[in-house]
């Protein structure tokens, strides 16, 4: 009679790719910083036309929305832009942009310019911030492991939700005590600062082929 055959071992269960890294790390304090000044001039903006501008109603809440309006059609041609030029590349420029428009706050307030330069000025920041927000998200769904891509992506994501909690606490903290300059430097240190990191991301770009350039 023969005897049984032994067992076969059970084999160990995949080991789960990791999905924060370096560039990730990098990528996800590069959206807090765009979403952070975005959240913290959006609290303000209404207000500020008022006080400082004498602005009505409506002009008042244009030049919280047009924020907004200049992010929504930047997002109608990001996309394409972002494959064209590449993610960190697109990130680097338009934070650029971004950072400089942050700094134009600055020059309008203390020249007590008229309404429509603010307009302007808010409406250039948010173009930029739409082209930044795309690259930003399309580089962190390219570093996170397909395996685990929702995952990955819920923790991505929480960069624009910190900013939500974080950025109207903020902004009324700097109103109600500093002030509007003040409120404006701290806008610019932050969008300095994000795109110190947005520059220190090491992840290649795929040159479009002529198929897709086309």
């Amino acid at each position: 009679m023969s005897s049984a055959l032994p067992a076969e071992p059970a084999s160990a269960p995949p080991a789960k790719e990791r999905i924060w890294s370096r560039d990730l790390v990098l990528a996800f304090a590069a959206n807090l910083a765009l979403a952070l000044v975005f959240y913290v001039l959006a609290t303000t903006m209404a207000v500020y036309a008022v006080e400082r501008f004498g602005a009505g109603e409506t002009a008042a809440g244009l030049a919280s929305s047009v924020f907004v309006i200049g992010a929504v059609l930047a997002r109608l041609f990001a996309g394409n832009l972002v494959d064209l030029l590449g993610r960190r590349k697109s990130l680097a420029i338009s934070f650029l942009v971004f950072l400089l428009a942050s700094a134009s706050y600055l020059p309008v307030d203390a020249a007590s310019s008229s309404l429509g330069v603010l307009l302007g000025v808010r409406a250039v920041h948010g173009v930029a911030f739409g082209v930044a927000s795309t690259a930003a998200m399309a580089l962190g769904q390219s570093l996170i492991p397909a395996s685990r891509r929702a995952e990955g992506t819920g923790y991505f994501t929480l960069s624009s939700t910190l900013a939500t909690a974080v950025g109207p606490f903020l902004a009324l903290l700097l109103v109600h005590g500093p002030g509007y300059r003040t409120l404006f430097l701290v806008c610019c240190a932050v969008a300095v600062a994000g795109m110190a990191v947005s520059l220190l991301l090491r992840t290649p770009d795929l040159a479009p082929s002529p198929e897709e350039r086309s």
